[in-house]
Formats: C-alpha cells, structure tokens, sequence
C-alpha cells in the first residue's frame, strides 16, 4: 500500500483503525499497574483475589440474566379475501397486502380504510357502516309488508 496516494480521509481511517488496539493495550497496562499498586496497598494475596473475580463474575452473570419484558401479543386486523392470512396493521406489510394493493391500484392507507379486508366483517354482531346501513333497510322494509 503506497501511503503517499493516500488522501487525508482514508489516512485517517488507517490511522484510528492501528490505533484501536494500541489504545486497548495501553489501557489494560495502565489498569494493571493501578491493580498492582492496591494490591500492595491492601496486602491482598491470591486467595483474596479470587474471591473478588468470583464476586465480579457472579454481578455480570446475573445483570446479563435479567428478563426482557414480554410484549403483549396484538390482535390482527385486516384479512384477505379467501381468509387464509392475517395482519395486524403494524410493522412492515407483508406480501400479500402489497399484492392486494398492487392488484386494486390503492395504497396501504387505502387498504387499511377498505371494508373488504377488515377482520371484524366476519366476526358474527359486529357490522360495518354500509351493513349496518343496509340491515336497517332491509328492516324497515320487513316491517311495512
């Protein structure tokens, strides 16, 4: 490598990229010169520094071991027209939405606002505004024959 065609950008990237671990080495001699000094300082011998890796050891595993919090699980919202697929609305749309919408020429927003796809049309006592509008027509008409 020819350092000398080299602009200032990629000299600066070798440069912090050799420092890294020269940096890392100078920082474990420094800290192993401060360990000596307190281990003088407090006559500690190797049993007693065993005992406090142990200890260290012991706080890194159970801080590491914490449980993450479960996520609620969310209901989906939008199916497609055979119902054989499900999405909740959230996150990335999966293919079959992009298809639909490809396919009816609507955006996402668009699918999302279409009855065709709204889970809740087949759920039995739950009505969309145009079936619900159309129930009660058809009410009206019952009752007047």
């Amino acid at each position: 490598m020819d350092l000398d065609q080299l602009d200032a950008k990629q000299l600066r990237k070798i440069f912090i990229v050799a420092n890294t671990p020269l940096n890392r080495r100078q920082k474990v001699e420094k800290a192993a010169t401060e360990i000596q000094r307190i281990i003088g300082k407090h006559r500690l011998n190797k049993d007693d520094l065993k005992i406090l890796l142990s200890g260290l050891q012991a706080v890194k595993t159970n801080s590491a071991s914490k449980v993450k919090a479960t996520r609620s699980k969310v209901e989906p919202k939008y199916i497609n027209q055979d119902g054989s697929k499900k999405w909740t609305g959230r996150g990335r749309s999966p293919s079959w939405v992009i298809e639909v919408c490809q396919n009816e020429g609507i955006t996402i927003e668009q699918f999302k606002q279409d009855a065709r796809f709204a889970l809740d049309r087949l759920q039995p006592g739950s009505f969309t505004s145009a079936q619900s509008h159309n129930s009660a027509a058809f009410n009206s008409e019952a009752e007047s024959v």
